[in-house]
């Protein structure tokens, strides 16, 4: 086996800080992180060994997938022309979200009083649909 050789390395005093940051964090030498560092970059660019093992499992990668293959279905299912109206699913949401917003300087309309009998047409028709 070879013997370690030193090597320079430059960077600004904020890069330098940085790296050491990140080395104590990690608990290693500033050297070891370096070199874990190019390692990992290097393979994540299909240029050198693996530096680390994949952070999810099989598992929750298969999991992942599923559920990026279920938002696709559902995007394409949101697409889609409505049967028998022509328009998208998507459309019919941003109609309904245009008419039911509130303009921010716009007061709200009062809500119904639904405390009391009802008021209106039955009121004016009396008892018996208006069989007075």
């Amino acid at each position: 086996m070879r013997k370690a050789r030193q090597r320079t390395l430059y960077c600004t005093p904020v890069e330098k800080a940085t790296i050491q940051a990140a080395a104590v964090k990690l608990g290693d030498p500033v050297s070891r992180f370096v070199i874990a560092s190019g390692l990992r970059n290097a393979a994540a660019r299909g240029e050198g060994p693996v530096g680390e093992a994949l952070e999810l499992t099989g598992e929750e990668q298969r999991s992942l997938v599923e559920g990026m293959e279920r938002l696709t279905a559902l995007d394409a299912a949101l697409r889609e022309p409505l049967p028998g109206i022509g328009v998208t699913a998507l459309e019919a949401l941003a109609f309904v979200h245009r008419l039911l917003a509130v303009e921010p300087d716009r007061p709200q309309p009062p809500a119904p009083d639904v405390s009391g009998p009802p008021s209106g047409l039955f009121d004016r028709l009396g008892p018996a649909g208006g069989k007075r």
